[in-house]
C-alpha cells in the first residue's frame, strides 16, 4: 500500500483544506483541472523533511498491490520540485511508524522515474541464499540456521536430523541442543546433592572436587610455554597449597632437562617448557593427578620472565577421568594483564582492572610505538627498531610481532625498520622540505610515529632505536606510547626521551617520572659506574 497524499488539488480560486500526516485520509487528494492539466500542490511551503507526501490506498478489506516502478512529474521550476523522494509502503496506514521506505531518489529534475526494488517482506516463503531485486541489486535472505540443513532454491532443507547419540556430543550432560534442523535435543537436568548448574552442557558443582586438575593455555602462545612453578591451592586466596599428588601431567615436555615434575618441585630455578612452539590455544597444558579427590580454589603461577615465552590466557579445568575436563575459571580475559608472578583467583578478571590500579610503567598494551614530538622539516628516517621486555635489552619481542603500526609512508615502508638491516630505512611521507623540493610539507608534532602491533599484551621497558644522524633526518625529542586498541586518543604516554642520538637503547622509567634522557642506557650506566669507581680508588690512592 502506497501513501495517500497531504496537501490540496491545485484548482482556482481556492484549494480544499489541507490533511494532516498524523490522520493518515484513506483516500488520497482529489486533482482538479488546471490550465489543461491536474497537479497536485502540498499544503506547505518551505516544507521540512517528510512533511509533504501523496499516495494512494486501495482500500480497506481489499487485496495488497505490489507496484514495479513509479515516475513522478514535478513542476518545471525548482522551486517546485522536490530534491529527496522517498517511495515508502506500509499495511497499516493508521500508524506513523510502520511505513517502511522502499526505494528513495535523489536530486531536482522535472520528470523521474523510480525502479522499486523487491525486499525480503516481499518472500515471506524463502528462507536463504539470493534473489534478483528486479532493479539491478540482490536481496540476501540469509543462510540456514541448522548444521544439517541446505538451502535450496531459496528454501532450507533438512538434509538429516542428529540424536543424542551423535559423536560430537560425547560428554554432554545436560541442555537443550538443535538437531540440526528444526527440532531440539534434550539432554536432561543435572541432579545432585550439592548446588549445581548447568554450564555449557556440563554440571558444575558449586565447589566441584576432582582427582586431576590443569592450567590449558586457552590463548595460544608466541613463543614455548615455559613455567617455574605451579601450586594448587584448596582456598581462595593461595595461602594453603595442595603438595601431595601422585603424578605430574603435561601436554608434552620440550626436552629430558626440563620434566614436567620441574613446575612442582619448589624450586624457581628449574622449570617446564611445553612441547609446542608458538603453541595453538589449548595445545598446551599442565596439572597434577592427585590420586583423591581436591577441590581448587586458587593457583599460585611462576611463568618464565620473557613475555614470549608466557601465556596470557588460561583455563583451570578437572577431570576425574583423565579424558572428560570440565572448565572451572578463566584468567586473562578481563581487563587485567596475567604478569609472571600470578595468583589465580577466582575473581580476578572482575576484581582487577589494569587502566584502572596501575601507573603507566606498570601496565601491560598490545600497541606500542615511538612519536616524534619536534616539527620535522626533513624526512625522520629510522634504520632499525626493536623492542625489549627487560631493562637490559636482551629479550626481544620481534617474534611477538603481528603487524607494523606507522604513520603514512612514502617509498620507505615500514618493514625497512624491523628486517635486522642497517642499510635499510623507514620514513614518513611527511618532511619534505629540502631545497630541491617545490613545496614544503612538514612534520607536525606527533605526526611522525612508527610502532607496532603485538600478538598478546606486552609490557615494553628497552627500546633501541637506529636513525640518521642529528640535523639530516632524526627525531631529537621521542615519546613512546602505548595503547590498548590502537584508536585515536586512547594513547597513554610511557616516557619522553631528549636529544637522542642517532643510535641508542632507550631505556624506560621504572617509576613516575615522565621525562628520560636517551642516554639512560645500560651500556651508559655501566661506563659512569666504572668511572665513579676508578675516582674513588684513585682518591684512597692520593690519601696513602
Amino acid at each position: 500500500m502506497t501513501r495517500p497524499g497531504t496537501g490540496t488539488a491545485r484548482s482556482p480560486p481556492s484549494a480544499p483544506a489541507p490533511s494532516t500526516r498524523t490522520t493518515r485520509p484513506p483516500r488520497p487528494s482529489m486533482g482538479a483541472c488546471w490550465a489543461g492539466n491536474t497537479s497536485w500542490l502540498s499544503a506547505c511551503r518551505g516544507c521540512n523533511g517528510g512533511e509533504a507526501w501523496l499516495g494512494i490506498a486501495v482500500g480497506s478489506g481489499a487485496a495488497p498491490v505490489t507496484a514495479a516502478c513509479v515516475v513522478v512529474r514535478q513542476a518545471s521550476s525548482p522551486t517546485g520540485q522536490c530534491p529527496r523522494i522517498a517511495l515508502e509502503a506500509s499495511d497499516n496506514i493508521s500508524d506513523p511508524d510502520a511505513w517502511l521506505e522502499r526505494v528513495v531518489v535523489a536530486g531536482l529534475q522535472h520528470e523521474l522515474t523510480l525502479c522499486i526494488p523487491r525486499a525480503k517482506e516481499d518472500y515471506p516463503l524463502l528462507q536463504c541464499g539470493t534473489l534478483d531485486d528486479n532493479c539491478g541489486g540482490t536481496i540476501d535472505f540469509g543462510s540456514c540456521q541448522g548444521y544439517n540443513e541446505e538451502c535450496h532454491v531459496n528454501r532450507c532443507r533438512c538434509m538429516g536430523r542428529t540424536d543424542v547419540f551423535d559423536a560430537r556430543f560425547k560428554g554432554w550432560q545436560c541442555g537443550l541442543y538443535g538437531d540440526g534442523c528444526d527440532g531440539t535435543l534434550d539432554f536432561g537436568t543435572c541432579t545432585s546433592e550439592g548446588a549445581v548448574s548447568c554450564v555449557e552442557h556440563a554440571c558444575i558443582e558449586e565447589n566441584p572436587v576432582a582427582t586431576s586438575w590443569r592450567l590449558v593455555c586457552s590463548s595460544g602462545t608466541q613463543g614455548r610455554w615455559w613455567l617455574r612453578e605451579v601450586e594448587f591451592h584448596t582456598e581462595g586466596l593461595c595461602q594453603k597449597a595442595h603438595r601431595s599428588f601422585k603424578q605430574s601431567i603435561s601436554s608434552g615436555t620440550y626436552h629430558p632437562e626440563h620434566p614436567t615434575i620441574n613446575a612442582f618441585d619448589g624450586d624457581l630455578v628449574t622449570s617446564w617448557g611445553s612441547q609446542c612452539s608458538t603453541c595453538p590455544p589449548g595445545a598446551a597444558w599442565i596439572g597434577v593427578d592427585f590420586g583423591e579427590e581436591v577441590a581448587v580454589s586458587c593457583v599460585l603461577l611462576e611463568q618464565d620472565e620473557r613475555t614470549m615465552q608466557q601465556c596470557p590466557q588460561m583455563v583451570l579445568e578437572y577431570s576425574d577421568d583423565g579424558i572428560l575436563w570440565i572448565e572451572r575459571y578463566r584468567y586473562g580475559y578481563g581487563s587485567h594483564v596475567i604478569r609472571a608472578s600470578e595468583q589465580l583467583q577466582p575473581d580476578l578478571d572482575s576484581r582487577l582492572n589494569d587502566e584502572i590500579d596501575l601507573a603507566p610503567f606498570q601496565r601491560s598494551a598490545v600497541y606500542w610505538r615511538l612519536s616524534c614530538q619536534v616539527e620535522l622539516k626533513r624526512q625522520w628516517g629510522v634504520f632499525e627498531l626493536e623492542f625489549f621486555d627487560d631493562e637490559e635489552c636482551t629479550n626481544s619481542m620481534r617474534s611477538g610481532i603481528s603487524e607494523l603500526y606507522t604513520s603514512l609512508s612514502a617509498s620507505f615502508k615500514a618493514e625497512n625498520a624491523f628486517d635486522g638491516m642497517e642499510h635499510t630505512m623507514w620514513k614518513p611521507k611527511c618532511g619534505r622540505c629540502g631545497n630541491a623540493d617545490i613545496s614544503c610539507d612538514p612534520c607536525d608534532i606527533g605526526e611522525a610515529f612508527i610502532g607496532a602491533k603485538f600478538a598478546q599484551p606486552v609490557l615494553v621497558n628497552c627500546i633501541k632505536i637506529s636513525q640518521l644522524e642529528p640535523g639530516i633526518g632524526s627525531c631529537p625529542k621521542i615519546q613512546v606510547q602505548f595503547s590498548t586498541s590502537g584508536a585515536e586518543g586512547s594513547w597513554v604516554v610511557r616516557s619522553n626521551f631528549l636529544d637522542t642520538p642517532a643510535f641508542e637503547y632507550l631505556v624506560l622509567a621504572q617509576g613516575a617520572e615522565s621525562t628520560d634522557r636517551a642516554h639512560r642506557n645500560l651500556h651508559m650506566r655501566m661506563a659512569l659506574l666504572l668511572s665513579l669507581i676508578s675516582a674513588a680508588l684513585a682518591s684512597a690512592a692520593s690519601s696513602l
